[in-house]
């Protein structure tokens, strides 16, 4: 039988099994989660547990399908390259449209389940995590020991991620902006987030600056770089600016947010920098080139 399974981090300390299989796992919806947990197809350390169960750093929660999900699984773009190698780890320039790991409906079309059919990396252990649709480096570790130390450096923020991001219209040259992300209940997408100015209750705290390195044809393109870790921080605070904003006058600049595209360009360690080689820009420089030829 076809199962999954995650080892709880510190992230997740303390929070109910029900709330954790929300936020982390959005293919189903809370009231779904419920009923896998009510059906025992979701197990903890190998144990039927309640759905308001709190975990702990270490547990290991194994969700089994069955025949939930059924059908082919959706094709992905498997054009992944190996950008950077030593003895230690290894960085994969993941393209959009290719989940980093075993889901549901993504069993073995995922960037996991690709590397371990190679001859040259069936040993490779997942450091961090990107979202299906956004395309740039993931870092994976040779060894297993040497992966909780570097997850810990993304916990502890000594690594950070530079994003290049494509949006219309003319953005501020700089821009800081701290919040609080939050679930968005109007939409009908489960895990869309919402970004919000001010202190909300089940918000959480998140922090980015955006630098404007380029401007043509209506086209801004920023670098991005979170303070904070969470889900679709970029794209929710982005996409407020011009509701919480009005989109009106910024000093000389006046835009209206629509994501264009959206790639991890860059990872800071303290002793150098792994990043996108030029030639992936290519895609990107298109849109550019598309604008001015139209």
């Amino acid at each position: 039988m076809q199962t999954f399974s995650t080892i709880i981090q510190g992230n997740a300390y303390q929070k109910t099994l029900l709330a954790f299989l929300e936020e982390r796992f959005t293919y189903l919806s809370g009231n779904e989660w419920e009923q896998c947990i009510c059906l025992g197809r979701v197990l903890v350390n190998g144990q039927n547990q309640v759905s308001a169960y709190h975990l702990q750093v270490g547990d290991s929660v194994e969700f089994l399908p069955g025949d939930l999900f059924t059908g082919e699984e959706p094709e992905v773009d498997t054009s992944y390259q190996i950008i950077y190698e030593d003895e230690y780890l290894f960085a994969v320039d993941k393209p959009g449209n290719l989940p980093v790991h075993p889901t549901a409906r993504y069993k073995t079309h995922n960037l996991v389940s690709l590397l371990q059919k190679t001859k040259d990396y069936r040993e490779s252990y997942l450091v961090h995590r990107l979202d299906r649709e956004t395309s740039g480096i993931v870092l994976f570790s040779k060894q297993k020991e040497f992966t909780h130390k570097l997850a810990r450096l993304f916990q502890n923020r000594k690594i950070t991620k530079t994003y290049l991001v494509y949006v219309w219209g003319s953005f501020p040259i700089a821009k800081y902006t701290k919040g609080y992300i939050l679930a968005d209940h109007k939409s009908q997408v489960r895990k869309k987030k919402l970004f919000s100015w001010q202190a909300q209750e089940l918000g959480k705290y998140a922090a980015t600056s955006f630098f404007k390195v380029e401007e043509k044809y209506g086209i801004s393109r920023l670098l991005a770089q979170p303070y904070t870790g969470r889900l679709h921080q970029i794209r929710a605070t982005l996409c407020s600016l011009p509701q919480d904003h009005r989109s009106r006058r910024v000093g000389r600049d006046s835009f209206s947010v629509l994501i264009i595209a959206l790639l991890t360009l860059a990872l800071g360690f303290s002793t150098g920098l792994i990043r996108r080689p030029k030639k992936t820009g290519v895609f990107y420089a298109n849109i550019f080139r598309g604008c001015e030829e139209a």
